[in-house]
């Protein structure tokens, strides 16, 4: 079990690392990453650094997450790639 915030981490709570993206997340200062729950199978959004701890809003009474477009280039649109 790989923990160190790579895609394919799984945290303690059995939240798996989707993806790192370069959008913003809640604090203009963190990256969203996404995340999904491997007891449900829900995919939601988290700032980077709650990674580590963070738990499934929908089965582990975990806090919101933030808003993930299943649609969304992983690099804002302006940005160099």
């Amino acid at each position: 079990m790989k923990i160190d915030g790579t895609p394919g981490s799984l945290n303690r709570n059995r939240q798996l690392l989707i993806a790192q993206t370069a959008w913003q997340g809640s604090d203009e200062r963190q990256a969203l990453w996404i995340m999904q729950c491997m007891p449900c199978g829900h995919m939601y959004g988290v700032d980077a650094p709650d990674f580590f701890q963070r738990k499934c809003p929908a089965c582990q009474g975990g806090p919101p997450g933030l808003v993930v477009k299943p649609d969304a280039p992983a690099t804002p649109p302006g940005s160099s790639s």
